[in-house]
């Protein structure tokens, strides 16, 4: 490869002007030119590089904006510089989306195409890959997106919450790790609750798994305060099913909320939330603990419109002439995010420690009382 690589020359660039000089008729020489000679792609390619190796490139919005060059001009003898105005921006937000949305497309088809190769001839050989491998490297969908998804903006923000999601994946494999860790013990207990005497009770631990999925999900995609508000309602299904566990007549009570007013009111009296964790007290000071503890939180960081709730997401822009307010939907990693991420963790583990003193020998007998001690750690 020496004779292709010059003396600032990259692997990359040596490997490609190898494959253009002596296999251009190879398959994969042929995706990937096809991709190099994509005018989209070489713009993609050359806003990143300015990103990451000079300033970055202007576009129009961003206020007041300047290019970076000598200012200083020279009329004869004399030298000026300009002051105020800003320069003209090079681009405008919907051009640099259109041809960073024509590269990507090319690049993922170009991925594609040469994965595909690989795996032709790794099946030719004595090593083998499962259909499940290849969904999970080449990201394959069989299902586009319906017309007009693109142009929506509901859409949109599910696809960025997605895009977050991912991210989480990859960069905070612990925390993620933890969260999947425990969908799987709830997943093992929901599959071995037949036959068991509590089967009423059954149905919260349901509810309270369901939940947790949706404030995972949340958290994950970095919907901060939103995840706090389901959080709460994960304590409370559980809670609620401990509390008619040590009472069983509190089930027709609770079932009978919606007959009447008087009704109505003695179930908001029995489900008090302070009723229910003297329940869990009497059995089990420390679960008591530590799911009031983990209530609390989740109250000042989103299942209330608290000052925390707000605070945690809202940034502030002091200027000389204004003050700028910036709101964030969808957090990145941050201290707020690995909080949520630690509280999600921490309230999936506090209610597996409650069902786990209704169902204690199906926890045992399956290993998930184990199982449950290792999640804890470090929480």
């Amino acid at each position: 490869m020496k004779q292709y690589r010059t003396r600032n020359t990259s692997q990359q660039v040596a490997i490609g002007r190898y494959l253009k000089k002596e296999m251009a008729n190879h398959p994969l020489s042929i995706s990937i030119q096809r991709l190099a000679d994509s005018e989209d792609w070489r713009a993609t390619i050359d806003y990143r590089n300015r990103w990451v190796h000079d300033k970055p490139p202007t576009i129009r919005g961003l206020g007041i904006i300047y290019q970076r060059r000598i200012r200083w001009t020279r009329e004869g003898k004399q030298k000026k510089l300009f002051i105020g105005g800003g320069d003209e921006p090079e681009f405008i937000i919907q051009d640099v989306l259109n041809f960073i949305r024509t590269a990507f497309s090319l690049f993922y088809e170009t991925l594609s195409e040469v994965a595909d190769f690989y795996f032709r001839v790794l099946e030719a050989s004595t090593l083998t890959l499962g259909q499940l491998c290849r969904k999970v490297l080449i990201m394959n969908s069989n299902i586009p997106p319906p017309p007009g998804w693109e142009d929506d903006d509901l859409a949109k923000f599910m696809d960025t919450a997605r895009n977050n999601a991912y991210a989480t994946f990859a960069n905070l494999r612990l925390e993620y790790g933890r969260l999947s860790g425990i969908d799987a013990v709830f997943r093992k207990l929901i599959d071995n609750l037949h036959h068991t005497g509590q089967w009423f009770v059954g149905f919260f631990v349901l509810r309270a798994h369901s939940t947790f999925l949706g404030a995972a999900a949340l958290a994950i995609s970095g919907q901060i305060p939103e995840a706090y508000v389901l959080l709460r309602s994960c304590l409370e299904n559980c809670l609620y099913g401990f509390h008619i566990y040590q009472n069983p007549s509190c089930g027709e009570v609770w079932l009978r909320r919606h007959d009447n007013e008087q009704a109505k009111r003695k179930v908001k009296t029995e489900f008090q939330i302070k009723n229910l964790l003297n329940t869990l007290k009497a059995i089990s000071p420390f679960e008591c603990e530590v799911m009031q503890a983990l209530y609390e939180r989740t109250i000042d960081m989103g299942a209330h419109p608290n000052e925390r709730a707000l605070m945690q997401n809202l940034k502030m822009d002091n200027q000389e002439k204004h003050i700028h307010f910036q709101m964030t939907y969808l957090d990145a990693d941050s201290p707020a995010l690995r909080l949520c991420l630690k509280t999600t963790a921490q309230t999936g583990v506090s209610m597996l420690g409650v069902f786990r003193l209704i169902f204690k020998e199906r926890f045992d007998i399956l290993g998930l009382s184990e199982t449950l001690t290792r999640l804890r750690q470090g929480l």
